[in-house]
């Protein structure tokens, strides 16, 4: 909290250029805030307009606010800086904070709303979000693309994950029920999109976009003439014939989550797959045209022989993957007290910001070994996709 307070020449220039600007005249400023990263800038932002408008309100939203609900209470040092968190889904929320400000709800009415006051952070009780098929379709106007080396859109087709309930998982919040647009409202929206922003590549920022979904939208997809990339969990359904299908469609990549190689332990992370069936949708795909990535992950208590095979696993498939991302487990605070995780949280977790990755103690690899053995293994991998003018190797931590 201290540095939110201390100047910053950086800051002081992007809030001039582009934050002033932006929300001088109004009477409510949000900042959404996705990652850790993004929290001490939207702070530092929410003060100074707070500063220099004293009638202004301003209100923080995003995942992590969603991450953080629970601790909420313990961080009433926030509330210095904003007047308002709105956590999980916003849309019906905001829209109460717009009313309340304009004398039509009272404050405690709005839901999924934290605020301070004595010194004590309230929560009000938080309510399921409107259903996706009701939403607008994204806005952009105004953003500038051009800025970018890609062309590039991310577009959320479901809410939630079809599957949830891999012990590991930090991307799914409990209550967090799955649901998708229908095809239907998918294409129509892509296709004002790509007419709009003069788009052809659309990322599906999804958890988990379904394979009945991604086959009902084929034949739609490939009348837009995109390209488009999504996430997908192994299914006897990734056929060969339905990989041709979506290639012609318009697939870019698909990116499925082994985590381990072992099959014993991928029954007790309840990941659901089989390696018979991933390992056959890996080749379809691939054969199809397809990039593939692989998601690797190194778990708490992991043995360290596990590991190495589960590496192997993925080297030895490098002639089908496009990509190879090797990752370590991240503690996610709304994860606590979750069964089937081996290890505990370190000392003083309960006063770190970064809900999203909690200093963890577990056995098994230590972060040392991690990187002794996912190096060389993505360094082999990295030779053969270059030989083949393909994809790369990834460690995230």
């Amino acid at each position: 909290m201290k540095r939110v307070s201390a100047p910053s020449p950086f800051y002081e220039e992007f809030y001039a250029r582009h934050v002033r600007p932006a929300a001088a005249g109004a009477a409510l400023a949000g900042f959404s805030v996705l990652a850790i990263d993004q929290l001490l800038p939207a702070l530092y932002f929410s003060a100074r307009l707070r500063a220099e408008y004293p009638g202004m309100k301003t209100c923080l939203g995003g995942p992590w606010v969603s991450a953080s609900w629970d601790a909420l209470p313990s961080w009433p040092e926030l509330f210095d800086h904003a007047d308002y968190l709105i956590g999980f889904a916003g849309e019906i929320p905001l829209e109460q904070l717009l009313r309340h400000m304009k004398g039509e709800l009272p404050l405690a009415a709005v839901s999924a709303l934290a605020r301070r006051r004595g010194g004590k952070v309230l929560r009000s009780a938080v309510k399921p979000g409107p259903p996706l098929e009701e939403l607008p379709a994204p806005v952009l106007d105004g953003f500038d693309l051009d800025a970018y080396r890609v062309r590039c859109l991310p577009y959320q087709t479901t809410r939630g994950c079809e599957w949830g309930r891999c012990v590991f998982c930090y991307h799914v919040f409990p209550g967090n029920a799955p649901a998708s647009k229908s095809p239907a409202k998918i294409l129509r929206e892509l296709k004002d999109l790509s007419r709009r922003h003069k788009v052809k590549d659309f990322y599906f920022a999804d958890l988990a976009t379904p394979v009945e979904l991604l086959e009902a939208l084929a034949a739609g997809l490939g009348r837009l003439k995109v390209s488009w990339s999504a996430l997908a969990r192994a299914n006897p359904k990734f056929t060969p014939a339905l990989a041709g299908k979506l290639r012609r469609a318009g697939c870019d990549w698909l990116f499925f989550g082994l985590e381990t190689a072992d099959a014993k332990s991928l029954r007790a992370l309840k990941k659901g797959i089989s390696l018979e069936t991933l390992d056959a949708n890996i080749r379809a795909c691939g054969a199809a045209g397809v990039n593939v990535g692989l998601f690797i992950l190194n778990y708490p208590g992991q043995p360290a022989g596990e590991f190495k095979d589960t590496l192997l696993y993925g080297l030895k498939r490098a002639d089908h993957l496009a990509e190879l991302a090797v990752a370590r487990f991240e503690m996610g605070r709304w994860m606590k007290g979750r069964p089937g995780l081996g290890g505990r949280l370190a000392a003083g977790a309960d006063k770190d910001l970064n809900s999203f990755s909690l200093p963890y103690l577990g056995a098994g690899v230590t972060s040392g070994k991690f990187r002794e053995l996912a190096g060389p293994a993505l360094e082999a991998f990295n030779r053969i996709v270059r030989s083949q003018k393909r994809g790369f190797g990834s460690v995230h931590k």
